[in-house]
């Protein structure tokens, strides 16, 4: 009731399709929209095999591969991790991380509060949560926009980004925590 009429009405698609938000009745507002922006190239077959691409657009992402630390910048943890922690995957590699680093894990805040968070981290850690994943690229805009580094879990569709974050954001196999702890060690160094 509270959206915008169909013929008027232009979403910007950000669900993984693994995503459990990804139910009938979204399908049913993205089909019905006059324009549905997808950010993720590989996304595009899966909503054109739900009937979408008669407004479907692709719309990559981007940002500055050059964003670093701001001046002045004080930090108090070694990573950040914010999201959702239901995911139990996604719990045990942030205890492992925790036994070895100071991690500070934070959910349910957003916005400025957030933001001054994950200012006060060395890097943002990013773990994913829907199996099989897409690169959580607007947590790592977020970050990278915020003048911090980012250490991410990869996927299968990084390779879209990786000329862009070379400089910014540091990979792990994915699902290896092993390789993620090699990963933080490393960037920790510096």
């Amino acid at each position: 009731d509270s959206l915008p009429p169909s013929n008027k009405r232009m979403v910007v698609q950000l669900e993984q399709r693994s995503s459990h938000w990804f139910d009938t009745d979204y399908v049913k507002v993205l089909s019905d929209s006059y324009a549905v922006f997808e950010y993720d190239f590989e996304n595009l077959s899966f909503l054109q095999e739900k009937d979408i691409q008669k407004s479907l657009w692709y719309l990559p992402l981007g940002g500055d591969p050059g964003l670093v630390r701001l001046p002045n910048h004080k930090t108090k943890w070694d990573l950040i991790f914010f999201g959702d922690l239901r995911s139990e995957r996604r719990r045990k590699m942030l205890d492992a991380l925790q036994a070895e680093f100071d991690v500070k894990v934070v959910t349910e805040t957003f916005g400025h509060d957030m933001h001054e968070l994950i200012r006060q981290a060395r890097f943002v850690i990013n773990i994913h949560y829907f199996t099989p994943p897409s690169l959580e690229v607007f947590r790592i805009f977020e970050s990278l926009s915020l003048g911090v580094p980012v250490i991410s879990e990869d996927t299968a569709n990084a390779w879209w980004f990786r000329d862009e974050l070379k400089s910014s954001v540091r990979f792990f196999d994915f699902d290896s925590t092993t390789s993620m702890i090699r990963v933080v060690r490393d960037a920790l160094k510096l």
